[in-house]
């Protein structure tokens, strides 16, 4: 857990004071903490030790393969600001690895494209407590042809 609170520590001193504000709103160190377990134990045990039993069994190894890359991106820091989005997990991909976290999508808004990018920016709300989050998701149009 210490490796864990100071690789997080090192990410938040790391950033300007918007982004450390963008940080705290989007409850990152909830999802960090909730990738790094992920990461650490898999699906199926995660599954088994989760209230809500996620990730469902039905979302296959495709889908465990896409929240793992999620998971990874979330250590890294990735995904709560417009310039360092999720990358290569396409829509259902984005909203699996969410729904890991018990966020349901409530709003996407696209705010760029370019060429066969299109940059969204994704309202969240909790299933439990109600609070909302935003992040956001580079989808690439040829690679969400191939996901599907």
């Amino acid at each position: 857990m210490s490796d864990l609170l100071d690789n997080l520590a090192k990410l938040r001193d790391s950033l300007n004071a918007d982004d450390a504000k963008m940080f705290s709103d989007s409850q990152f160190a909830y999802i960090y903490y909730k990738a790094d377990r992920y990461l650490k134990v898999g699906p199926k045990q995660y599954s088994e030790k989760d209230d809500y039993h996620m990730p469902r069994p039905d979302w296959g190894d495709k889908g465990f393969e896409t929240i793992r890359l999620g998971c990874n991106q979330v250590l890294m820091g990735i995904g709560f600001t417009p310039e360092n989005p999720f990358k290569n997990l396409g829509v259902i991909g984005f909203q699996l690895l969410f729904s890991l976290f018990y966020f349901n999508v409530t709003e996407v808004e696209t705010i760029n494209i370019d060429g066969n990018k299109v940059l969204n920016k994704i309202t969240l709300q909790h299933f439990d407590d109600g609070s909302h989050i935003t992040y956001y998701n580079l989808i690439d149009k040829d690679l969400e042809k191939q996901l599907q």
